[in-house]
């Protein structure tokens, strides 16, 4: 396996706890949509929802650049609705996201997402739950893909991006 280790399979559980109990904690007697950013949040988001211990429903968004591939099934008009996405860079492709979602009027929408670039933003986003900031190489594992490979592996790994 090429990369290094970054996150293995109990450090990734002890980030979802930590992020569920702060989302918890604010959503407490409330029910929540959370809304999973394909493909990178499959493994996040049904780890974080059992973590939770709320009223919780569930959709999908595909995207692709900035191109919706996949649009939410539900109405999210008036409820509270939780953004989760595996990493924000740049925060172009989630405020585009995040636009389109408020378009529907929910009542509050917030982000949640496992890894953090902050110091790359290109756009203004905030980000309330970021799990572990991290730096420029490129992670891989545990939903995230290295060249549309590795989504299943239970440990997040990284390697130096090339150029």
């Amino acid at each position: 396996m090429t990369g290094s280790l970054f996150l293995n399979e109990s450090g990734i559980r002890e980030v979802v706890r930590t992020l569920a109990e702060r989302i918890r904690t604010d959503y407490s007697g409330k029910t929540l949509v959370t809304v999973g950013v394909l493909k990178g949040s499959f493994s996040f988001l049904p780890d974080l929802i059992r973590e939770l211990h709320l009223d919780v429903e569930i959709d999908f968004v595909g995207l692709s650049g900035h191109a919706l591939l996949k649009d939410l099934s539900r109405n999210i008009t008036g409820k509270h609705v939780l953004l989760v996405t595996d990493i924000v860079d740049t925060g172009r492709s989630i405020a585009f996201l995040r636009d389109h979602l408020l378009r529907s009027g929910p009542e509050s929408l917030e982000i949640v997402t496992l890894l953090d670039r902050a110091h790359r933003r290109k756009c203004e986003v905030a980000i309330r739950y970021a799990g572990r900031e991290v730096d420029d190489r490129h992670f891989y594992g545990y939903g995230l893909d290295l060249n549309e490979k590795f989504r299943n592996l239970p440990e997040l790994r990284a390697v130096q991006r090339d150029g």
